[in-house]
C-alpha cells in the first residue's frame, strides 16, 4: 500500500481526497490535516515514507509555498510532496519546486490524474502539469539566462528532460538510449554540477535562473 497524507485547508476538497484515496486499491491515507501546525503536534514512525498532498490556496504570498514544504520534509523526512494549487502566480511554483516539491498541479485536477502524479512521482518521476512547465518555460525564455558551464550537448538535453518531470525510461526512450547509458550520463551531470540526486539538478537550475 502507498501511504498518502494530505494537508488541505478547504474541508470539503480534503473529504474528497481522502475518499478517493481511500477508494482505490493500492492507496491508502495515512493523515489528513488542515496544516502544518497540526501536522506538527502528531508522532509517526521514523521509517514512514509517503506522498504528501498538500494544497496551495489562492491567496498564499510569495515565498510562504517553499517554507511550508520545508516545515513538512523537517517533520517527514523522505517524504514526496506534490501541490495542489489554486495560486497562479509564478514566482509560487518557482518557489515551490526549489524547496523540493516533486509534482505541482492545479487544485482542481481531475482525481485519477492525481493518482497518476502520485505513482510517477513513486517511480522516480517528477510530475508537473502542462500548464505550469508552460510558466516555467516561459519565466526562463524571457529571462537573461547565463549558461550552466560544463554539460554536453547530450546532458543538457537529459538536464532539460528532467525538469519536464520526464522518468529515466522515459528519457533513454526518448533519447534513443539504453537505460544504463542514461545512468552513465546522470552521475556525469550530478559531479559536473556538484549535486547528489535529480531533485538537486533541477534546484539548481532554478536558483541559477537557467534553462539549458
Amino acid at each position: 500500500m502507498i501511504n498518502i497524507g494530505i494537508i488541505e485547508k478547504d474541508f470539503f476538497r480534503l473529504q474528497e481526497l481522502k475518499e478517493f484515496i481511500n477508494s482505490e486499491q493500492e492507496l491508502i491515507c495515512s493523515f489528513t490535516v488542515a496544516s502544518e501546525e497540526e501536522l506538527a503536534d502528531m508522532s509517526f514512525k521514523s521509517s514512514l515514507l509517503l506522498v504528501v498532498l498538500m494544497g496551495i490556496p489562492e491567496e498564499t504570498p510569495n515565498k510562504t509555498a517553499g517554507n511550508r514544504i520545508k516545515t513538512v520534509q523537517q517533520i517527514l523526512p523522505g517524504s514526496a510532496i506534490i501541490i495542489l494549487s489554486e495560486a497562479e502566480e509564478t514566482d509560487i511554483l518557482l518557489d515551490a519546486l526549489r524547496a523540493g516539491a516533486l509534482g505541482y498541479l492545479q487544485a482542481d485536477t481531475p482525481l485519477q490524474q492525481i493518482k497518476e502524479a502520485i505513482l510517477h512521482v513513486l517511480s522516480g518521476g517528477a510530475f508537473i502539469s502542462p500548464v505550469a512547465t508552460r510558466k516555467i518555460t516561459d519565466y526562463f525564455r524571457l529571462e537573461k539566462k547565463p549558461e550552466l558551464c560544463g554539460l554536453t550537448s547530450r546532458e543538457k538535453e537529459i538536464v532539460n528532460y528532467l525538469i519536464e518531470g520526464l522518468s529515466y525510461k522515459m528519457i533513454a526512450c526518448n533519447l534513443s538510449l539504453s537505460l544504463d547509458t542514461v545512468r552513465f550520463h546522470l552521475r556525469n551531470i550530478y559531479k559536473k554540477l556538484q549535486v547528489k540526486s535529480k531533485a538537486e539538478v533541477i534546484s539548481k537550475v532554478l536558483k541559477q535562473k537557467t534553462l539549458i
